[in-house]
């Protein structure tokens, strides 16, 4: 695995990673509410893509 020496790049990735973390967040509190499945799904998608 590389080594992030630039600071952009720490920066650019850590904000991924939060939105990543939201969504998956988001995820979950659909499964707790019982929101449809379809939606459920393209909000998983979407946590995915951004991996």
């Amino acid at each position: 695995m590389a080594v992030l020496n630039d600071a952009e790049a720490k920066v650019a990735l850590h904000n991924r990673l939060i939105r990543i973390e939201g969504q998956l967040r988001g995820v979950r509190r659909m499964i707790d509410e019982g929101e449809r499945a379809e939606r459920i799904a393209q909000q998983a998608r979407a946590a995915r893509s951004a991996l």
